[in-house]
């Protein structure tokens, strides 16, 4: 049957919604000086977690709108997390000290 005939219309992918929400929030933010143009740069680093989150939608399709969008905010709460962690450790270097030493001469 297709989605005519059931008389519920057609639905479109959650996951295309959000990232078409994300992408135009991250344009407005990049055009009006918010955000670096540096971010597109760090995104294109994490292009793996849009293939995690299309096989979940694939998998979870015939689910309820509620689990899927917890099983996909723990998902995307998980990758954070792990990209958190995985991180290296930051080291502020040591401040910048000179030393200035002049004698005084006759102190009498």
């Amino acid at each position: 049957m297709d989605s005519v005939s059931t008389g519920r219309g057609r639905r479109g992918s959650f996951l295309a919604g959000f990232l078409l929400i994300a992408l135009g929030a991250l344009l407005l933010l990049t055009t009006t000086g918010a955000v670096s143009f540096g971010i597109w740069l760090e995104i294109v680093d994490y292009w793996p977690v849009l293939l995690l989150l299309t096989g979940m939608e694939i998998i979870l399709a015939r689910s309820a709108l509620l689990i899927r969008a917890g099983v996909i905010a723990a998902t995307l709460v998980a990758v954070v997390a792990a990209a958190y962690l995985s991180m290296p450790e930051y080291d502020p270097p040591e401040p910048l000290r000179t030393e200035y030493v002049e004698p005084l001469g006759d102190t009498r």
